[in-house]
Protein backbone atom coordinates (compact mmCIF):
# COMPACT_ATOMS: atom_id res chain seq x y z
CA UNK A 1 0.00 0.00 0.00
CA UNK A 2 1.11 3.61 -0.68
CA UNK A 3 -0.03 6.56 1.36
CA UNK A 4 -0.25 10.21 0.35
CA UNK A 5 1.30 11.97 3.34
CA UNK A 6 -0.68 15.15 2.76
CA UNK A 7 -4.23 13.79 2.76
CA UNK A 8 -3.69 10.27 4.16
CA UNK A 9 -5.38 8.59 1.17
CA UNK A 10 -4.70 4.86 0.91
CA UNK A 11 -4.11 3.56 -2.60
CA UNK A 12 -4.19 -0.23 -3.08
CA UNK A 13 -1.13 -1.66 -4.70
CA UNK A 14 -1.29 -3.57 -7.97
CA UNK A 15 -0.34 -6.76 -6.13
CA UNK A 16 -3.32 -6.64 -3.77
CA UNK A 17 -5.74 -6.02 -6.65
CA UNK A 18 -4.35 -9.01 -8.51
CA UNK A 19 -4.73 -11.23 -5.45
CA UNK A 20 -8.39 -10.23 -5.04
CA UNK A 21 -9.13 -10.89 -8.71
CA UNK A 22 -7.42 -14.28 -8.46
CA UNK A 23 -9.59 -15.35 -5.52
CA UNK A 24 -12.75 -14.26 -7.34
CA UNK A 25 -11.67 -16.22 -10.39
CA UNK A 26 -11.08 -19.37 -8.36
CA UNK A 27 -14.48 -19.02 -6.66
CA UNK A 28 -16.13 -18.64 -10.06
CA UNK A 29 -14.39 -21.74 -11.44
CA UNK A 30 -15.26 -23.80 -8.35
CA UNK A 31 -18.90 -22.72 -8.54
CA UNK A 32 -19.11 -23.74 -12.21
CA UNK A 33 -17.60 -27.13 -11.39
CA UNK A 34 -20.09 -27.74 -8.57
CA UNK A 35 -22.98 -26.77 -10.85
CA UNK A 36 -21.70 -29.09 -13.60
CA UNK A 37 -21.32 -31.94 -11.11
CA UNK A 38 -24.90 -31.39 -9.94
CA UNK A 39 -26.26 -31.46 -13.50
CA UNK A 40 -24.30 -34.63 -14.32
CA UNK A 41 -25.55 -36.33 -11.11
CA UNK A 42 -29.19 -35.58 -11.93
CA UNK A 43 -28.72 -36.75 -15.53
CA UNK A 44 -27.04 -40.00 -14.42
CA UNK A 45 -29.77 -40.61 -11.85
CA UNK A 46 -32.47 -40.08 -14.48
CA UNK A 47 -30.81 -42.48 -16.92
CA UNK A 48 -30.37 -45.14 -14.22
CA UNK A 49 -34.00 -44.75 -13.11
CA UNK A 50 -35.18 -45.08 -16.72
CA UNK A 51 -33.68 -48.57 -16.97
CA UNK A 52 -34.69 -49.60 -13.42
CA UNK A 53 -37.65 -51.95 -13.08
CA UNK A 54 -39.76 -50.76 -11.41
CA UNK A 55 -38.59 -47.18 -11.76
CA UNK A 56 -38.62 -44.84 -8.78
CA UNK A 57 -41.20 -42.08 -8.63
CA UNK A 58 -39.89 -38.54 -8.96
CA UNK A 59 -42.38 -37.37 -6.35
CA UNK A 60 -42.87 -38.57 -2.78
CA UNK A 61 -45.30 -41.44 -2.29
CA UNK A 62 -46.52 -42.82 1.00
CA UNK A 63 -46.06 -46.56 1.63
CA UNK A 64 -49.76 -47.08 0.82
CA UNK A 65 -49.38 -45.24 -2.50
CA UNK A 66 -46.25 -47.20 -3.42
CA UNK A 67 -48.01 -50.50 -2.75
CA UNK A 68 -51.12 -49.39 -4.70
CA UNK A 69 -48.91 -48.44 -7.66
CA UNK A 70 -47.34 -51.90 -7.62
CA UNK A 71 -50.75 -53.59 -7.48
CA UNK A 72 -52.00 -51.58 -10.46
CA UNK A 73 -48.87 -52.51 -12.43
CA UNK A 74 -49.74 -56.18 -11.79
CA UNK A 75 -53.26 -55.71 -13.14
CA UNK A 76 -55.14 -55.27 -9.90
CA UNK A 77 -57.16 -52.37 -8.56
CA UNK A 78 -56.56 -51.59 -4.87
CA UNK A 79 -59.97 -51.66 -3.20
CA UNK A 80 -58.73 -49.39 -0.43
CA UNK A 81 -57.19 -46.85 -2.78
CA UNK A 82 -54.23 -45.27 -1.07
CA UNK A 83 -55.63 -45.51 2.45
CA UNK A 84 -54.50 -47.82 5.22
CA UNK A 85 -56.29 -51.17 5.51
CA UNK A 86 -59.02 -51.24 8.11
CA UNK A 87 -57.94 -52.86 11.36
CA UNK A 88 -59.36 -56.36 11.64
CA UNK A 89 -60.28 -56.47 7.94
CA UNK A 90 -58.94 -60.03 7.68
CA UNK A 91 -59.41 -63.11 9.84
CA UNK A 92 -56.85 -63.19 12.65
CA UNK A 93 -55.16 -66.53 13.21
CA UNK A 94 -53.72 -67.39 16.62
CA UNK A 95 -50.49 -69.34 17.06
CA UNK A 96 -52.22 -72.59 18.19
CA UNK A 97 -54.63 -72.45 15.22
CA UNK A 98 -51.75 -71.78 12.81
CA UNK A 99 -49.69 -74.69 14.17
CA UNK A 100 -52.68 -77.02 13.77
CA UNK A 101 -53.27 -75.81 10.21
CA UNK A 102 -49.62 -76.36 9.30
CA UNK A 103 -49.91 -80.04 10.30
CA UNK A 104 -52.77 -80.66 7.88
CA UNK A 105 -52.41 -82.58 4.62
CA UNK A 106 -52.76 -79.32 2.68
CA UNK A 107 -51.27 -76.64 4.92
CA UNK A 108 -51.77 -72.95 4.24
CA UNK A 109 -49.25 -71.01 2.21
CA UNK A 110 -47.21 -68.73 4.48
CA UNK A 111 -46.20 -65.25 3.36
CA UNK A 112 -43.71 -63.07 5.20
CA UNK A 113 -44.44 -59.36 4.58
CA UNK A 114 -41.35 -57.98 6.36
CA UNK A 115 -38.35 -56.24 4.84
CA UNK A 116 -35.62 -58.43 3.27
CA UNK A 117 -33.16 -57.93 6.14
CA UNK A 118 -35.60 -59.32 8.72
CA UNK A 119 -36.68 -62.17 6.47
CA UNK A 120 -33.04 -63.14 5.92
CA UNK A 121 -32.37 -63.16 9.67
CA UNK A 122 -35.22 -65.60 10.32
CA UNK A 123 -38.68 -66.59 9.07
CA UNK A 124 -41.29 -69.32 9.41
CA UNK A 125 -40.26 -72.52 7.57
CA UNK A 126 -41.41 -72.55 3.96
CA UNK A 127 -42.65 -68.95 3.96
CA UNK A 128 -42.54 -66.97 0.73
CA UNK A 129 -41.04 -63.52 0.95
CA UNK A 130 -43.58 -60.97 -0.29
CA UNK A 131 -42.69 -57.67 1.40
CA UNK A 132 -44.73 -54.50 1.31
CA UNK A 133 -41.73 -52.63 -0.08
CA UNK A 134 -40.88 -54.25 -3.41
CA UNK A 135 -44.22 -56.08 -3.57
CA UNK A 136 -44.45 -55.91 -7.35
CA UNK A 137 -41.08 -57.52 -8.07
CA UNK A 138 -41.52 -60.13 -5.31
CA UNK A 139 -44.95 -61.18 -6.55
CA UNK A 140 -43.59 -61.67 -10.05
CA UNK A 141 -40.93 -63.99 -8.62
CA UNK A 142 -43.51 -66.08 -6.74
CA UNK A 143 -46.45 -65.74 -9.12
CA UNK A 144 -46.28 -69.34 -10.38
CA UNK A 145 -46.53 -70.75 -6.86
CA UNK A 146 -49.22 -68.31 -5.79
CA UNK A 147 -51.44 -68.86 -8.81
CA UNK A 148 -51.33 -72.66 -8.76
CA UNK A 149 -54.42 -72.49 -6.58
CA UNK A 150 -55.96 -69.12 -5.83
CA UNK A 151 -58.40 -70.78 -3.44
CA UNK A 152 -55.64 -72.13 -1.22
CA UNK A 153 -55.54 -70.70 2.29
CA UNK A 154 -52.86 -68.01 2.61
CA UNK A 155 -51.61 -66.76 5.96
CA UNK A 156 -49.64 -63.51 5.96
CA UNK A 157 -47.53 -62.31 8.85
CA UNK A 158 -45.07 -59.56 9.67
CA UNK A 159 -43.20 -58.64 12.83
CA UNK A 160 -46.30 -58.75 15.05
CA UNK A 161 -47.71 -56.24 17.50
CA UNK A 162 -48.57 -52.97 15.76
CA UNK A 163 -47.00 -53.98 12.43
CA UNK A 164 -49.42 -53.23 9.56
CA UNK A 165 -47.44 -54.76 6.70
CA UNK A 166 -49.31 -58.08 6.82
CA UNK A 167 -52.69 -56.33 6.44
CA UNK A 168 -51.36 -54.20 3.59
CA UNK A 169 -49.99 -57.20 1.70
CA UNK A 170 -53.22 -59.14 2.36
CA UNK A 171 -55.21 -56.23 0.90
CA UNK A 172 -52.92 -56.15 -2.15
CA UNK A 173 -53.40 -59.90 -2.69
CA UNK A 174 -57.17 -59.56 -2.38
CA UNK A 175 -57.04 -56.88 -5.10
CA UNK A 176 -55.31 -59.43 -7.33
CA UNK A 177 -58.03 -62.05 -6.90
CA UNK A 178 -56.85 -64.10 -3.92
CA UNK A 179 -59.74 -64.84 -1.58
CA UNK A 180 -58.75 -67.09 1.33
CA UNK A 181 -56.54 -64.67 3.23
CA UNK A 182 -55.75 -64.60 6.94
CA UNK A 183 -53.29 -62.71 9.12
CA UNK A 184 -51.15 -64.28 11.83
CA UNK A 185 -51.39 -61.36 14.25
CA UNK A 186 -48.66 -62.56 16.62
CA UNK A 187 -46.22 -62.58 13.74
CA UNK A 188 -42.56 -63.41 13.88
CA UNK A 189 -42.19 -62.20 17.48
CA UNK A 190 -44.71 -64.69 18.85
CA UNK A 191 -43.37 -67.54 16.72
CA UNK A 192 -39.80 -66.86 17.86
CA UNK A 193 -40.80 -66.41 21.51
CA UNK A 194 -42.41 -69.86 21.42
CA UNK A 195 -39.07 -71.36 20.38
CA UNK A 196 -40.50 -72.84 17.18
CA UNK A 197 -38.39 -73.90 14.17
CA UNK A 198 -37.24 -71.19 11.79
CA UNK A 199 -35.30 -70.79 8.57
CA UNK A 200 -32.75 -68.15 7.62
CA UNK A 201 -31.59 -66.69 4.33
CA UNK A 202 -33.48 -65.42 1.31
Amino acid sequence: MKENSGNSITIPSAGSLGSSDGRAGRWSRDLRRVALLGVLSVALGGITNFFRNPSLSWSYQSREERLATGVRALGGEPSGGTSKPAAGGFTRVSLPVLRTALRQRQPPLLIDARLPLFFKMGHLPGALHLPREGFQAALRRHRTVLEQDKNRQIVIYCQGGSCEDSDMVAEALRSLGFTRLSVFAGGWKEWQAAGLPAETGL
